[in-house]
């Protein structure tokens, strides 16, 4: 099979091109989501949430087209993130604390502490933000809302 050189001009180029393009720009759009679009978006799939170290803490992400959107930076560590459509939650050392659990509304990018004393562990979600851990309290571990 001969290729000839306006196949490769006309057709082949512009694909590759484009293939290119989307590569590099996909990351890009991903940023430039309004809120009322990330909020549809993450109603509508399941946004995927994981932890990763930077700069010798660790750090809590979202998926979003495959780019990670860390949403804790500093220097505590922060782990066990939670998510449920828009809402995520999670537990961040402060202050040498065993642990206290924070709230993230992904639309609109607000976070909110949601504890602030004792030994606070394994938050959960639901689709309205409404958050539920684990604290210890006294002697024994108690289920908190």
């Amino acid at each position: 099979m001969f290729i000839n050189k306006n196949t490769i001009l006309n057709w082949i180029m512009p694909i590759m091109i484009a293939m290119v393009v989307f590569v590099f720009a996909r990351p890009t759009l991903a940023q430039i989501m309004t809120p009322e679009e990330l909020s549809r978006y993450v109603l509508e799939n399941d946004v995927t949430v994981g932890e990763e170290t930077v700069g010798g803490f660790r750090h809590i992400y979202y998926l979003l087209n495959e780019e990670k959107i860390f949403v804790t930076s500093g220097t505590n560590n922060s782990r066990d993130p939670a998510v449920n459509k828009e809402y995520m939650a999670w537990v961040t050392e402060v202050n040498g604390s065993g642990g206290q659990i924070f709230l993230y509304h992904i639309p609109t990018g607000i976070t909110t502490a949601i504890t602030g004393s004792s030994t606070n562990l394994n938050p959960r979600v639901s689709a309205n933000g409404e958050v539920v851990w684990e604290r210890w309290l006294g002697d024994r571990w108690q289920i908190f809302m």
